[in-house]
């Protein structure tokens, strides 16, 4: 419990589940607060409830809610109100978690791993996203991998390959690619159907296998 704005800032940098405040306070206004609280990324996904005696106006509960307030209560409350409320916010804030723990998981995933990882856009084939292998292998930095699509990265030129990149899933196909450089390399590639930003895309994992193909060819 806090007595001020800036005491409970203070209180939410511990990362407390859910936040009730009050609008009108003796140092700074609840909405002020409100907006710190979502701009700070330790603490954004706190769900924030507004509950005031005296901002009970529309506007108010307006500004209140477009400051980053996940609801807005007007007082006198009844308590069932208050704490299905605050049930109903803690629900979506679990979800919430989940979701972000998932997509970090597979952020994590997607950096460290040792192969060339990239995501491209389904509509027009941009790359979205790359890992450290991909830049490693390839020699484009990031901003520039994501300047080109993955008609600047396949060394064919056969217009059904479009096909192939927009399936849910494909299985390993062996293909080539073109670096940075002008160097060409035998890879395995390997699509899944992914999300990115509201975007329907793939995930593309790219093994370079053009040392095993020479090897094979010499034993031949």
């Amino acid at each position: 419990e806090a007595r001020s704005g800036r005491q409970a800032l203070d209180l939410v940098a511990q990362v407390p589940d859910l936040v009730i405040l009050d609008v009108n306070l003796p140092d700074v206004d609840g909405f002020s607060v409100c907006r710190q609280i979502k701009a700070n990324d330790q603490t954004s996904r706190i769900p924030v409830l507004h509950l005031s005696a005296t901002m009970v106006s529309t506007e108010a509960r307006v500004a209140g809610l477009d400051g980053g307030a996940d609801a807005y209560l007007v007082q006198p409350v009844q308590h069932e109100e208050l704490l299905a409320t605050v049930r109903a916010l803690l629900r979506t804030r679990k979800a919430e978690e989940a979701l972000w723990n998932s997509e970090r998981q597979y952020r994590l995933f997607f950096e460290a791993n040792p192969l060339a990882c990239w995501v491209f856009n389904v509509s027009d084939f941009r790359i979205l996203a790359v890992n450290e292998a991909a830049v490693q292998q390839y020699g484009y930095t990031r901003d520039e991998f994501t300047a080109l699509t993955i008609h600047d990265i396949i060394a064919e030129t056969d217009s059904s390959l479009d096909a192939g990149w927009g399936a849910t899933f494909q299985s390993s196909t062996v293909r080539k690619h073109r670096t940075k450089n002008g160097s060409l390399l035998d890879v395995e590639e390997v699509l899944a159907p992914l999300r990115l930003d509201d975007k329907d895309a793939r995930l593309a994992i790219v093994q370079d296998i053009t040392a095993r193909l020479l090897r094979e060819e010499s034993q031949r």
